[in-house]
């Protein structure tokens, strides 16, 4: 029975060995695909913003002559055509781009972090109270008020170790 159990204890930890490293190369392969998003958004936008300056270009003239009062609005209307919406889609679509970049950025942000936050151990997180301490927080507050100075610490210790991985 006790064989049984050992057994059974070596199974489940394998698989969930197995099921981390599957975790582990997706998230890989998923940075790398945010990674190429990120340049294919940025060639997005590129390419818009040149639609745009062109588009601009070709009423700016248009304008200059209602404005002399070359040609009365109808006329202006008729020669400008759907321009000025294809403008206001161009608008939209840069807003949706740079949300899109936010959220990528944000994403890889979050998994630096996590990933920084493995390297910590219950050293570093002594350290980390200890700097709090020193910084005159008194620690006797209760767990709720320090936890927020805790958490600022967490978070500038880990950019700091993300950084260091990278080579900044």
């Amino acid at each position: 029975m006790e064989k049984l159990k050992e057994a059974i204890k070596a199974e489940v930890k394998n698989m969930l060995v197995e099921a981390k490293d599957e975790d582990d190369k997706n998230a890989s392969k998923s940075a790398k695909g945010k990674a190429k998003g990120m340049k294919a958004l940025e060639k997005e936008e590129e390419k818009i913003r040149d639609q745009k300056k062109k588009l601009q270009d070709k009423i700016f003239p248009l304008i200059q002559d209602f404005k002399n009062k070359k040609i009365d609005k109808e006329k202006y209307e008729k020669k400008v055509g759907d321009i000025p919406q294809q403008i206001k889609d161009i608008n939209k679509r840069l807003g949706e781009i740079s949300k899109e970049q936010e959220a990528i950025t944000l994403k890889e942000k979050e998994d630096r972090r996590s990933v920084a936050e493995t390297a910590m151990d219950k050293e570093v997180h002594m350290e980390l109270l200890n700097i709090i301490k020193e910084a005159g927080v008194s620690l006797k507050e209760g767990s709720e008020g320090v936890r927020m100075y805790y958490e600022i610490a967490k978070i500038a210790y880990m950019e700091g170790l993300t950084a260091g991985l990278r080579g900044e």
